[in-house]
């Protein structure tokens, strides 16, 4: 027989807290994060240290021992260095975009759809789904003849981002002359896709 045990850390949780089997079967450890952190290190005690993961699974040591786990929950920051600063932690925990070069994430084209990860934040879309970016549904004239323009986008609570904005011009050629159209009807529609803190 062998124990596997966790220490939870400040920032996310462990779990099971304890795991008793036999030499002849693996187990499996799964880890959280809470919101405003996120998984930095995964740490099995005299046995190594491991990159994030939301599960991990434990060899059977073929010997009767005590295997203790633990992880580093670090705060979630931006970082400076990527024009956007993309949150860490919306990275790893929306999309499983598990790494220690969270830079090279945010600039990368996960799902090959033409947009980067830091792109696809500010759109609220998924960066793993080619399928999912920010888009015109339609656009329809109300009973006075406005325009309305309608659009689908995934939007996040624990990230909020400001409203979209439609910019209007009578003279495309002229960098200058774009302004905020006030009469246009501007909605943001949500969809629930996301396994963790989307709504529908």
């Amino acid at each position: 027989m062998y124990t596997v045990t966790v220490v939870n850390a400040v920032g996310g949780d462990i779990w099971p807290q304890i795991q008793t089997n036999t030499t002849k079967f693996d187990s499996e450890i799964f880890f959280q994060a809470s919101n405003g952190f996120y998984i930095s290190l995964i740490n099995i005690v005299d046995g190594g240290t491991f990159t994030p993961a939301t599960n991990l699974p434990v060899s059977a040591p073929d010997i009767a021992t005590n295997i203790q786990i633990s992880a580093t929950f670090t705060t979630n920051s931006t970082d400076g260095s990527i024009s956007n600063n993309v949150p860490e932690e919306w990275m790893q925990k929306m999309h499983g975009i598990y790494t220690t070069n969270y830079v090279a994430a945010a600039t990368n084209d996960y799902d090959l759809d033409g947009y980067s990860t830091a792109d696809e934040f500010l759109m609220s879309s998924d960066p793993t789904d080619s399928n999912d970016f920010l888009r015109i549904s339609s656009l329809t004239l109300d009973g006075s003849g406005n325009p309305i323009v309608k659009w689908i986008t995934d939007y996040d609570d624990d990230f909020q981002l400001p409203p979209f904005r439609i910019d209007v011009t009578t003279n495309i050629s002229a960098s200058g002359s774009w302004a905020s159209d006030q009469h246009l009807n501007k909605n943001r529609y949500r969809r629930a896709v996301y396994k963790h803190n989307h709504i529908g």
